[in-house]
């Protein structure tokens, strides 16, 4: 299921306050059903409020597709970057192209932003980690495993993310 969709920000936008909390207290009992299932690190991040990535900035995204892991580290807050590490690890869409553009993106001085995430067990019973961003796009990242850690901020907010991938063979 869905949580975070375009209709639910339309209708907080336009202040429809009470289809928002509807909205936050069906994901978290989801989250509450599915935590005992998620690894450590995944728990975490479900569940710890001060992990949540809303408002997060993309640092960097490496994509290896032969070693099937992703990697992205995220401004998190004024002191803390997240550096989650995606094992098993594909795209849940095909456009990856979009999804660079989206994390590269800047607007004016505003760089993309996390809106929101949603966690959850595909029928496979690999994970699921969607980010809704901002100003436009959403995508998911399917996986077998997540290792987490915080680190301290070495770029200059503001900075360009960059979105790459490692291990690919260079263009003639």
């Amino acid at each position: 299921m869905r949580w975070f969709t375009n209709e639910i920000y339309e209708a907080w936008t336009n202040g429809d306050d009470a289809a928002w909390d509807e909205t936050l207290a069906a994901y978290d009992k989801h989250v509450a059903t599915i935590a005992p299932r998620l690894p450590p690190d995944l728990r975490r991040l479900a569940t710890e409020e001060r992990l949540h990535l809303h408002d997060a900035e993309f640092t960097s995204v490496v994509v290896d597709r032969e070693a099937e892991t992703i990697e992205m580290v995220l401004w998190h807050d004024d002191d803390r970057a997240l550096r989650l590490r995606f094992g098993g690890a594909t795209f849940a869409e095909e456009n990856v192209q979009l999804i660079g553009f989206a994390i590269e993106g800047t607007f004016g001085e505003t760089r993309t932003c996390i809106l929101a995430q949603e966690i959850d067990i595909a029928d496979d019973g690999r994970f699921v980690l969607r980010l809704r961003l901002w100003p436009f796009h959403e995508f998911g990242v399917v996986f077998r495993s997540l290792e987490l850690a915080e680190e301290p901020v070495v770029t200059a907010r503001g900075e360009p993310a960059r979105f790459s991938y490692a291990n690919e063979p260079a263009d003639d």
